[in-house]
């Protein structure tokens, strides 16, 4: 599972492609998921940090269907947006 997942919006998309995954690097962040749209199916670019170089390698890209193990989601954490899987939502008490 990775440690951040960000998905893709239209109005930002050079940002989110390059200028976040680069502060994610630096920050540390070991695996970052990027999740786009194509054709209305999501697009799912598994990122893994190198710590030689901090950089981003590419570890998968995955189109349709991503199959992770059962105990690595709790749906309490994950929430949806339309057709495309969401950030995991916010730990703390409901408002």
């Amino acid at each position: 599972m990775p440690d951040h997942l960000e998905v893709v919006s239209p109005e930002a998309e050079d940002r989110d492609r390059k200028t976040k995954p680069f502060r994610y690097a630096e920050a540390g962040i070991s695996h970052f998921w990027r999740v786009e749209s194509k054709d209305g199916r999501p697009v799912v670019y598994a990122y893994e940090l190198d710590p030689a170089t901090r950089a981003y390698g590419l570890a998968g890209i995955h189109h349709g269907r991503l199959t992770v193990p059962a105990t690595s989601l709790s749906t309490s954490t994950w929430t949806r947006r339309g057709s495309m899987p969401g950030p995991p939502a916010r730990q703390g008490r409901a408002r």
